[in-house]
């Protein structure tokens, strides 16, 4: 019989998501552009709300687009995929 050693298998740590930096960095800008710059609260909601909604659509739409690529990363055959020939890419 073996002496058990215990392997420590150290846990990765939970890596942070970009969306979630991206949230993060309008947050402070925001509360830099409040308390630095006195700049309403009203107007650096309504940029930060903005630079959200524009930060999101691009985190949805990463990674489409590619060109000669489908959304799953295999290039698409040629002739099959009709129902986006001509399209220059993304989602819309």
């Amino acid at each position: 019989m073996q002496p058990m050693n215990p392997i420590s298998q150290a846990q990765p740590r939970p890596r942070i998501p970009p969306a979630v930096w991206a949230v993060m960095a309008v947050a402070a800008a925001a509360i830099v552009a409040v308390v630095v710059f006195k700049v309403a609260a009203g107007t650096a909601a309504t940029y930060a709300l903005l630079s959200l909604m524009v930060l999101s659509h691009l985190f949805m739409h990463g990674g489409h687009g590619a060109h000669g690529a489908r959304s799953d990363g295999s290039a698409s055959p040629s002739g099959t995929d009709d129902a986006h020939r001509g399209h220059s890419g993304g989602c819309h």
